[in-house]
This record gives structure tokens, sequence and C-alpha cells, in this order.
């Protein structure tokens, strides 16, 4: 699972620095690109969503000590909370300002653009335990880049936030 530590101690890092942000805040999980969003939708929720792959190109790239980055999104939903049924306008009460602020959680959560990678396994009791290995490594990722849409018809705002994840494989790929 070695490939997999990587996104997993990000995802476990950066949720972690979320409910220190906002202890409220749902953090609902790692998710394939493709299965989300979950019906039915969980608004207000960040989930990470996995992408692809992305080449470091030649100038980052040696056969000995291979980088992989992985393109990684975290995403939401906000519907706001203000309207009653029936009623319609333009920013749907409070919605923006929800955007705006689990925004702000997350490039908290982001900081300080990296972390511990650990090994990660499940134990007796279904709980995702994180080891950390010997000598330590470190994983890094990009600043965020923010995407926003908002939907008028529904009144629903979407939320991405990405960011590429860098790791050095335990294995040598060529």
């Amino acid at each position: 699972m070695a490939y997999q530590d990587a996104i997993y101690s990000h995802y476990n890092w950066v949720k972690a620095r979320i409910k220190i942000k906002n202890p409220d805040r749902k953090v609902a999980g790692l998710l394939n690109a493709q299965d989300w969003p979950e019906k039915p939708f969980k608004y207000d929720t960040f989930f990470l969503l996995d992408l692809n792959d992305v080449s470091v190109g030649r100038q980052g790239f040696s056969p000995s000590n291979p980088i992989k980055l992985r393109q990684v999104q975290w995403t939401w939903i906000n519907s706001g909370t203000d309207l009653k049924q029936g009623e319609r306008k333009p920013n749907r009460g409070d919605r923006f300002n929800l955007m705006l602020t689990m925004q702000e959680e997350l490039l908290y959560a982001l900081y300080p653009g990296y972390c511990e990678k650990l090994t990660w396994s499940l134990n007796a009791a279904g709980i995702w335990i994180g080891d950390s290995l010997t000598p330590p490594e470190f994983i890094t990722w990009t600043p965020v880049e923010f995407h926003k849409k908002w939907d008028k018809e529904s009144s629903i705002g979407y939320g991405a936030g990405a960011v590429s994840v860098q790791d050095i494989t335990d294995q040598i790929t060529s």
C-alpha cells in the first residue's frame, strides 16, 4: 500500500486541521472522482477526490528516486440555509458566505504544505492506524487552486480546491 500512503497521509493531515479550525465541519472521505457526488448529497461537507497521476517531467525524473505527483481535489456543495420553501434569491441566503468560509477552512488546513508520510493499516476494530516510517519520510503538495461554480436553477454552489501531492515511490520504477 506504499503508493496510497501519501494520499491517506495527506487526507488525514488536512482533515485533522479542518477539525481544528472548525470542529463541526464534516469531512466525509476519500473517493475516486467518478464516485462523487454521493447521493443523497451531503451539503457543507468536504470530500477528497482522487483525480489522476501527473508526470514531473524530465527535470524531476530519476529512475533511482522516482517522484510521483497525484492530483487531488477537495470538493464540497453548498445549498444555503436562509430561504423559505418556494422563495428564490440570487445568493440563496448565506450560500456565498458559506462558500468563502469553507475555502478559508481548507486554506488553513493545507498549511504548511507538507506532512509526515505514514504507512496505513486497518486494525481489528476497523480503524485506520498510521505509523511512522523509519527513517521518517515527508510528502509535499502544491498551493491550492480554488474553483467555484454556481448553478442558477438549483441555487447550489460547488466548490473545489485542487492540489498535487508529491511523493517519492518506495520502488524503483525503471
